[in-house]
């Protein structure tokens, strides 16, 4: 699952919010696809938001 490791970006802080609504939407590895990043990435995103 490296194919997405090239295209590593950062997300606004307004993609940030959106992530996280989706994620309680939908499963944290769709969200994570549809924002264009890694899963970890987005793993990072939500227990930076949580704390």
């Amino acid at each position: 699952m490296d194919e997405h490791r090239h295209c590593r970006r950062r997300l606004t802080l307004t993609e940030a919010q959106q992530l996280r609504v989706d994620v309680q939407t939908m499963p944290l590895r769709k969200a994570a696809s549809k924002h264009g990043v890694a899963l970890t990435t987005a793993f990072k995103i939500l227990k930076l938001e949580a704390a």
